[in-house]
């Protein structure tokens, strides 16, 4: 169940990964409530230590929000 899981987390990750090639934010120009669901779904997949090598631009968009949620506290 565990590798269906990722496996199934990798798709929707590379989808995302595209999409954001296109947009600043994961549901366009504009920060969300997407972002924060999707910053708190690429906790969990960095929490199961699931490789990020693949999403660039995933891996600059959670950057992004990290400093973001840092800095706001």
């Amino acid at each position: 169940i565990a590798e269906w899981g990722v496996e199934s987390c990798r798709v929707l990750f590379l989808r995302l990964d595209a999409h954001l090639k296109t947009t600043t934010n994961v549901a366009g120009d504009t920060f969300s409530i997407a972002d924060i669901t999707g910053y708190e779904v690429v906790q969990r997949a960095i929490a199961i230590e699931m490789n990020f090598d693949e999403f660039e631009q995933i891996r600059a968009w959670y950057e992004k929000l990290d400093r973001r949620f840092k800095l706001n506290g």
